[in-house]
């Protein structure tokens, strides 16, 4: 397993990578989860990506929001671009 130190790290960039890309890291799930499997894979911890539906509930159970998504395994550790990248803080001079 990623410790939580290089975990933070190897997010950080791939979401550095994935603001760079037209619509950043909120419309970016897939390429999120594809670069970060194919990093993972580099370094040889065994993972998997994932494709499914993510569903958003109220407090009542209801449905709210439903759409596609992607993430990725690290055995029984789920990595999702959306929940897990930490947000880069904005530069000012």
């Amino acid at each position: 397993m990623l410790t939580p130190e290089s975990r933070m790290k190897l997010l950080d960039r791939i979401a550095a990578l994935v603001d760079e890309d037209y619509a950043g890291r909120s419309e970016m799930c897939q390429q999120f989860a594809d670069r970060l499997l194919r990093a993972l894979t580099y370094t040889q911890f065994p993972s998997r990506g994932v494709m499914g539906a993510a569903i958003y509930y109220n407090a009542k159970g209801k449905e709210l929001f439903r759409w596609n998504h992607a993430w990725v395994r690290v055995g029984d550790e789920v990595i999702d671009g959306n929940v897990d990248s930490p947000i880069r803080p904005v530069k000012t001079r």
